[in-house]
């Protein structure tokens, strides 16, 4: 009963205000699924209440050097595919969400790939060995926390580790929009 007048008597702004509140992804996706109305303000504004999540929730460390990565490479992309040389005169400025706008469900996507590169890379560093044996392979989920593979030994103390996870994750986006 509740959620019929809500889907019909609420506004969108309440919506993504509760949204505003939620604390994960999977939080998010449930909140969805509660009625049409509901499920009709997610798909039209997932991608705005996905980065607003990652954002806050620290779950995704530069998020914002990740998705400006994914749009300038999509530039150079398209530029190559074309058979033009990419624009020299690209700042990472004008790709950020204030100037690039809105980040489509792709850009997201791309973004998060890159994020679990990162996640790949930190995890590689940590252990000062990129090359491991087929028996010693390590996995990583889907918030770089280390599920199988040789014991860590961290660069920071572990009180320190998320300051430095989220800056090599920084440095990581930067390098690649380099």
């Amino acid at each position: 009963m509740a959620s019929s007048f809500l889907s019909r008597t609420c506004p969108v702004e309440l919506f993504l205000k509760i949204y505003n509140e939620l604390h994960t992804t999977q939080d998010a996706l449930s909140f969805a699924l509660t009625c049409r109305h509901i499920n009709d303000v997610w798909n039209r504004n997932a991608t705005s209440i996905l980065l607003m999540l990652w954002r806050r929730n620290g779950k995704f460390p530069g998020v914002e050097e990740a998705l400006i990565a994914a749009r300038m490479t999509k530039v150079v992309v398209e530029a190559e595919q074309a058979g033009r040389l990419p624009p020299t005169d690209m700042h990472p400025g004008d790709f950020n969400v204030d100037h690039g706008g809105a980040p489509t469900t792709s850009e997201l996507q791309s973004a998060r790939a890159r994020h679990h590169l990162a996640c790949a890379l930190s995890v590689a560093f940590c252990h000062h060995n990129t090359y491991l044996p087929t028996d010693r392979q390590w996995r990583i989920d889907e918030d770089c926390n280390q599920i199988s593979g040789p014991p860590e030994c961290t660069p920071e103390e572990p009180s320190r580790m998320p300051e430095w996870s989220a800056r090599v994750h920084k440095d990581i986006y930067r390098t690649m929009i380099v």
